[in-house]
């Protein structure tokens, strides 16, 4: 999924911040069995695999474009 997203992100402004899902006694419980995941902000955007086209279609709903 890192590879996806680190060529997705740029398009949309963003970019990835890796994170430990363990640092985070919620963040942990909610996703520990569901790694990798990946968010914006709290928002849920893939767990486990992503294409790109679904990562674009993904982030174009929550970006609004």
């Amino acid at each position: 999924m890192r590879e996806v997203a680190e060529a997705v992100l740029p398009e949309f402004g963003a970019t990835l911040v890796e994170t430990d899902v363990r640092d985070d006694p919620e963040t942990d419980r909610l996703y520990r069995l569901d790694i990798p995941v990946l968010l914006l902000g709290e928002r849920e955007v893939a767990r486990h695999h992503v294409t790109a086209a679904d990562l674009r279609r993904r982030l174009g709903e929550l970006f609004g474009s």
